[in-house]
């Protein structure tokens, strides 16, 4: 019985290539770089696209963009989460409402104690803690965004000037001309 798969048919097909991260590397792709984002997330660059990978247990997700389909990327600064403000600040009443309650002066002083450094110190991480960055690739009407940690700004700016300039060098590729074909010397009639 004959298939198409050459693993049953004992017939030797080439070996593909796997970039870091799971990627497959099809014919005449190069790996070009990585990017590791937070929670498991990864940006890989070839020479023909950039993927997307989240390899978080029971949440894989891919995305793709091929390089000629960029239109731009950035690495900006992502907006802080308001969490630590709001309970800081939700601390900061509670621990003026213990101080006050409290019956008894020792319960009431050292209630409001703890519960005001808990506040200070969610207040705290709100207002000097540095926001982390997000790169962004758009490609089409879509775009790819994941966070990173600040301590990657170098690296993501990096990962975002190689996507730059691979795409650059697609584009040269692209544009330059075939050679031209070869003519066939003319005979004279006869």
């Amino acid at each position: 019985m004959a298939t198409n798969d050459p693993a049953t048919d004992g017939a030797s097909a080439a070996p593909s290539q796997t970039a870091p991260g799971g990627v497959v590397l099809v014919d005449g792709e190069r790996f070009l770089g990585e990017l590791q984002a937070l929670d498991g997330h990864r940006f890989v660059l070839t020479s023909a696209r950039v993927v997307y990978a989240s390899s978080r247990s029971g949440d894989d997700a891919w995305a793709v963009a091929f390089l000629p389909d960029i239109s731009a990327v950035r690495v900006l600064t992502q907006r802080k989460e308001r969490r630590s403000l709001i309970w800081g600040i939700v601390g900061v009443l509670a621990a003026i409402g213990v101080w006050q309650v409290a019956t008894n002066d020792t319960v009431s002083i050292v209630g409001g104690i703890v519960v005001g450094a808990i506040a200070l110190i969610l207040l705290g991480e709100y207002f000097f803690r540095p926001p982390d960055l997000r790169l962004e690739l758009f490609a089409g009407s879509g775009s790819i965004a994941w966070p990173f940690s600040r301590r990657k700004a170098e690296s993501a700016r990096e990962f975002a000037r190689l996507i730059q300039e691979a795409r650059v060098a697609a584009q040269v590729a692209a544009a330059s001309p075939a050679p031209p074909p070869r003519r066939l010397p003319r005979y004279p009639a006869a």
